[in-house]
């Protein structure tokens, strides 16, 4: 069953701007396995802003991390936020992760 997860706090990014370099994994976690995927980032626009708002993600990436001293190369994903709008807008970072896809 997929599962929605929201990150309880938000950003701001400035207005026509992207950022870049954001990643998720779930390394060294007791009882979790580090291979969530596949999953879906979405960057959610707060409401009652000043003006229409337009967030997107970009470049997400399911990477490996270089072997460990066990030989384990864990999963990490990366990915960026842009700002199409014409002012700066507020947004929290929301997924869905698709783990019971996962053999």
């Amino acid at each position: 069953m997929p599962q929605y997860m929201k990150l309880a706090e938000n950003w701001t990014l400035a207005a026509n701007t992207s950022l870049w370099g954001y990643w998720v994994s779930w390394e060294n976690i007791p009882g979790v396995g580090p291979n969530m995927g596949p999953l879906l980032i979405g960057a959610d626009p707060v409401s009652h802003q000043s003006a229409e708002t337009d967030m997107a993600v970009f470049d997400l990436a399911k990477c490996r991390r270089a072997p460990d001293a066990a030989g384990k190369t864990e999963v990490f994903y990366q990915f960026g936020f842009r700002n199409f709008s014409q002012i700066d807008a507020k947004f929290g970072f929301e997924m869905i992760v698709f783990r019971d896809l996962m053999p």
